[in-house]
């Protein structure tokens, strides 16, 4: 621990402190057209305030030979499974209609075209959410959030104001029925994983 500024800065310097703000997101949403639009308009999503997931252990109480013996036996595993996030829209909104159409692919309430409540219905296998956590180059990916099954709750506002001086941004909340960490060597195009954790 750093007791003083000389020393706290020594240790940024030296690449041992994490920065929040060092993070991209990548979209599948396993629909192919929409996919195609993503690809095609090289969209790069920046986020704010994506809070990584927390993960634990339910324990059971057992008895043995009269003794209750506490948490002794582990009997699932839970992890966050709901998770928000805001997206940094662009200018022509195309991110925001990419999420909003992402959410209709499970329930289309397309009214006037008489296609109420058209969709999927269910989880995409198909739809993950990766979150790509950088070095302190910016380029290097360190570790990746994998989300998996997500499936797009809500679309957010976007704050439109003509003093303007903001960014302007959504929030979005989905939720996955699981998520691991993969480590990852190499530059940002390096798609290859190295270890999983």
């Amino acid at each position: 621990m750093a007791h003083s500024l000389n020393e706290f800065l020594a240790a940024a310097t030296a690449d041992t402190i994490r920065c929040t703000n060092q993070f991209e997101i990548e979209l599948n949403t396993g629909d192919e057209e929409l996919n195609k639009i993503i690809e095609d308009n090289k969209i790069i999503l920046f986020g704010q305030n994506l809070a990584i997931p927390s993960r634990g252990i339910q324990y059971a109480d057992v008895s043995f030979k009269g003794y209750n013996m506490t948490n002794l036996v582990p009997t699932s595993l839970t992890m966050d499974q709901e998770h928000s996030m805001s997206v940094i829209d662009d200018v022509t909104g195309l991110h925001r209609r990419v999420f909003l159409k992402w959410m209709n692919n499970v329930m289309n309430a397309d009214i006037k075209g008489d296609s109420l409540f058209e969709g999927y219905r269910g989880v995409n296998d198909g739809s993950y959410l990766r979150l790509n956590l950088f070095a302190a180059d910016n380029k290097t990916i360190s570790e990746t959030y994998e989300f998996f099954n997500v499936v797009v709750k809500t679309v957010g506002n976007t704050t439109v104001d003509y003093n303007g001086g903001d960014t302007a941004k959504f929030d979005v909340t989905f939720g996955s029925t699981f998520w691991r960490v993969l480590t990852k060597n190499g530059s940002i195009s390096n798609s290859t994983v190295a270890n999983q954790v």
